[in-house]
Order: structure tokens, then C-alpha cells, then sequence
């Protein structure tokens, strides 16, 4: 999981996708939502969810198998 604040990039997860990790979030505080990206296919991700702060990330049946709460992630 990692914190981020876009700044231009319209795909900043294809690296990510490229070298087939599984499971990327991405948590954005200045949209106070969280995006989930999963099944990594061709440079680019097959699945992705956005959830907005509040919400609990439903992440099992991924490899990490659990449920993050974002209930207290701070927004900017």
C-alpha cells in the first residue's frame, strides 16, 4: 500500500502492473478515497475499485487476505 498525490502521471501503477505484482492500493488524501488495483495482465490492471474513505477495503481473496478500515485515514 502506498500514499500518494498524483501530480500528472495517467498511469502511475503500470510499473506495478508490468512487473505483475498482484495487489496495488493506492490511497489518495487529497480525494480521500483509495483505489485497489488487482489482476496484473499485459502492463496494465484487469480489476480496479475505488473506495472512498469510510468504506473498509475488502482485500481477502487477494494475497493479502484481510480488510483494512479507512475509516481514520486523514484527508488533506
Amino acid at each position: 500500500m502506498r500514499i500518494v498525490v498524483p501530480r500528472g502521471r495517467t498511469r502511475p501503477w503500470a510499473a506495478y502492473a508490468t512487473a505483475e505484482l498482484p495487489l496495488h492500493v493506492i490511497v489518495d488524501p487529497c480525494q480521500g478515497r483509495c483505489f485497489v488495483h488487482t489482476g496484473p495482465k499485459n502492463g496494465d490492471y484487469v480489476t480496479r475499485t475505488r473506495v472512498d474513505f469510510g468504506d473498509d477495503i475488502d482485500l481477502t481473496g487477494t494475497v493479502a487476505d484481510l480488510t483494512v478500515s479507512t475509516s481514520a485515514f486523514p484527508r488533506d
